[in-house]
């Protein structure tokens, strides 16, 4: 079923749209009141709500409370907290509901609502073609007067953290540190430095309208140049709520997604720790990826795209790692969501207990050429219906047999198509672009003018 309001990680657009705003707000408290009230949530029950740095979230979270409130549920503010922080405090702290208001990567002009059940996971589709059915229905609010109470959740998050990892671990280690101007400003340079690293810290003075404004995991350059310079040993980067993460090795480059993905799963496998010796990825992970895996022993099994795909999937066959090339990495025996600064301290362990450095651990991975384009697009229309299209798709495939593949599909949180073309060598990867490019100009509206991101 056609979902009108979620995409694939809650709900997310342009501020004072129509699907942020307050009035909606309202309506959506209203809403996911219901639903939690149907499945035998009872009255006075907890719902807590973290938040960014985005001055946009204080009126959304108002709304919310209205509908929630106006449902029997008690709302409590966690402040502002990393996404992942949202999905610790509920699982435990005596919640039936986590909400985390953030647009993500995205700019100060959008924002939205990322949603948590007591188990800490992302919510299910059902839960949220429930919550839609109710939307649209007429809503009266016999009261504007809301209580929002607020609760410390920050500090909760950064013991759980420091919890898991050996006091002293990363003493001596120069990190470059960059936090978007987001949700974990304060979060992930604390427990850093409670681990014993030095920090230059990035993007760390929030002002309600400058997260991800050129800096955060969007970024990178910034902080690899720091590292480039001498003046780190080591970069990290988050976006704006703290769920992703970008590294930078010893030599100032920008570590690929897969390769991160990569490095865990293979030494959880010579440790033992990784279940069935799989890694759980999407469709977008690169086939060297998979041919490396496979190398070792162990193998890669794809999802759709989406964190909460990842995650499903892990909680589906009872594996304990899995992640995104974009960033996302659920390391399941701690949470089960993304947390871009667990896996940062995951990646640190293992190059401090190793001594190798992630220059070198980096090398195990052997990723295929890959090249992306993305283009806006007036109106996502079904692929499927487009015969022409599906005869250049066909056509595409066939000219890279088993050398390639390539991949379409739209964005779940901007009217965006996504294009990826990969294959065993870097001039085949490039015409199979460039040939769905043309294919994509050639039956979309599109409008070209958009970065490879």
């Amino acid at each position: 079923m056609r979902r009108k309001y979620f995409g694939t990680d809650g709900i997310r657009g342009r501020v004072g749209g129509s699907l942020v705003n307050a009035d909606f707000a309202v309506r959506l408290g209203a809403a996911v009141g219901g639903i939690l009230k149907k499945h035998g949530f009872v009255d006075g029950s907890q719902i807590l709500i973290g938040r960014d740095t985005r001055a946009s979230s204080m009126p959304l979270m108002e709304g919310l409370a209205i509908g929630l409130i106006e449902r029997g549920f008690v709302c409590m503010d966690l402040g502002v907290i990393p996404t992942p922080g949202v999905a610790l405090n509920t699982l435990h702290g005596n919640a039936v509901l986590g909400i985390a208001l953030t647009a993500s990567h995205n700019p100060a002009s959008d924002n939205g609502f990322k949603f948590f059940m007591e188990s800490g996971c992302k919510v299910e589709d059902a839960w949220e073609l429930e919550v839609e059915a109710l939307l649209d229905s007429p809503l009266k609010v016999s009261s504007s007067q809301i209580e929002i109470r607020t609760t410390s959740g920050v500090e909760s998050y950064c013991e759980f953290l420091l919890g898991h990892f050996r006091p002293g671990m990363l003493k001596g280690l120069e990190l470059a540190i960059d936090t978007a101007n987001g949700a974990t400003c304060e979060t992930t340079p604390h427990v850093l430095r409670e681990l014993g690293a030095e920090i230059i810290q990035l993007g760390h003075t929030p002002d309600g309208i400058n997260i991800n404004d050129g800096v955060g995991s969007e970024y990178p350059e910034m902080m690899a140049q720091l590292v480039s310079a001498g003046q780190a040993q080591l970069g990290l980067a988050h976006d704006g709520d703290g769920d992703r993460l970008v590294v930078c090795d010893e030599s100032g480059s920008v570590i690929d997604g897969d390769e991160v993905l990569g490095m865990i799963a293979l030494s959880w496998m010579r440790e033992g720790r990784l279940v069935q010796n799989t890694l759980v990825g999407t469709v977008q992970c690169n086939a060297g990826l998979e041919a490396s895996l496979k190398r070792a022993g162990g193998r890669l099994i794809r999802t759709s795209v989406g964190d909460r795909s990842v995650t499903r999937r892990m909680f589906q066959d009872g594996l304990n790692f899995g992640g995104e090339p974009s960033g996302h990495f659920v390391l399941r025996d701690y949470l089960a969501t993304g947390d871009g600064l667990l896996a940062a301290l995951q990646l640190l362990e293992i190059r401090q207990r190793t001594g190798i450095s992630l220059f070198e651990l980096r090398k195990q991975i052997t990723l295929f050429p890959q090249f992306q384009y993305n283009f806006q697009v007036q109106e996502k229309l079904p692929l499927e219906e487009l015969p022409d299209f599906q005869l250049g798709m066909d056509a595409i495939l066939q000219e890279l047999g088993d050398n390639g593949r390539v991949l379409v599909r739209y964005s779940g949180t901007e009217p965006k198509i996504r294009l990826l073309a990969e294959a065993r060598t870097r001039a085949l990867a490039e015409r199979a672009l460039n040939s769905l490019a043309e294919l994509t100009r050639a039956n979309l509206n599109t409008i070209d003018n958009d970065e490879s991101k």
